[in-house]
């Protein structure tokens, strides 16, 4: 009996479980630095990017190999049964000849076995120049990387401003809209006592119904801002998102002169370098 009522208060206890409404999921907290991170670290573009810096390590050792002494090892093996001779038009004859003889196609087996060895000697620097080309593309590669890493940051801090910008201008427009209902059932109260006139009435619904068109455009710039930061943050739909309030101070903009130096340190520039380097390389 005791065994009989421990398993049906379990199935019971399933059943509510199973019936239950699943838990919300945990908002996801952000500023602005760690939605950066979070890019890094797990947005697809970026990683499917960063994964050629492994396919260009594996060409560097495949250009390294080819210096290295190659061994091969091969073999074959056959066997036929060939009837042709029993097929010959002067069969008839030999079997006159060779009384009482067995004449059975027999097997034959054949065997091989290559083992070769190469070693580069001299190749007129054809190898050399490759593992340096190599290098040079691993080297553009890397500029690459850093420089998907810079728009996916700089993407990343946009999407995070627009959505802080969508959900402000939303707020502002839903409190525009919350004012002229309140002032639309102020303006009925006072057409109820004979205070107002109908007049007044249809111009305060008239003004509540102009809002609306604008709370919903609002409402779909802030649904467009929030997919495009979480396709950024490889974020689920369904999870929701909380922003930090951005700081109203700004910093000053730099001088023109280091903007220009920064910008001298683009990685597109050392990329297209490196590529002009690997065009030289393969000249060779």
């Amino acid at each position: 009996r005791r065994a009989r009522f421990a398993i049906s208060a379990a199935a019971l206890a399933a059943t509510i479980l199973l019936s239950l409404p699943p838990a919300p999921a945990a908002a996801v907290h952000l500023d602005l630095v760690r939605a950066v991170e979070t890019t890094l670290r797990a947005n697809p573009g970026l990683l499917s990017v960063e994964e050629v810096r492994t396919q260009v390590e594996g060409g560097i050792r495949e250009a390294r190999a080819d210096a290295f002494p190659q061994l091969t090892l091969s073999s074959s093996w056959g066997q036929s049964r060939s009837p042709s001779f029993l097929n010959s038009s002067d069969f008839d004859e030999i079997l006159d000849q060779f009384p009482g003889g067995s004449f059975e196609p027999s097997t034959q087996e054949l065997t091989r076995a290559v083992i070769e060895l190469k070693q580069p000697v001299w190749t007129f620097g054809k190898i050399r120049a490759a593992i340096d080309l190599a290098k040079i593309v691993g080297e553009a590669a890397d500029a690459q990387i850093r420089t998907a890493q810079l728009d996916a940051a700089f993407a990343t801090a946009e999407a995070y401003y627009r959505v802080q910008a969508a959900r402000e201008g939303l707020a502002t427009i839903e409190a525009e809209r919350e004012f002229r209902s309140r002032d639309l059932a102020r303006i009925e109260d006072l057409l109820e006592i004979g205070e107002a006139t109908q007049l007044e009435q249809l111009r305060a619904f008239s003004a509540l119904t102009a809002v609306e068109p604008e709370v919903a455009r609002r409402q779909g710039q802030v649904t467009v801002a929030e997919m495009r930061l979480r396709q950024l943050l490889a974020l689920a739909p369904e999870e929701p998102l909380e922003l930090e309030p951005s700081s109203t101070d700004l910093p000053e903009p730099p001088a023109i002169d280091r903007l220009v130096a920064a910008a001298e340190a683009r990685p597109e520039i050392e990329d297209l370098l490196h590529q002009e380097s690997a065009y030289s390389t393969q000249q060779k």
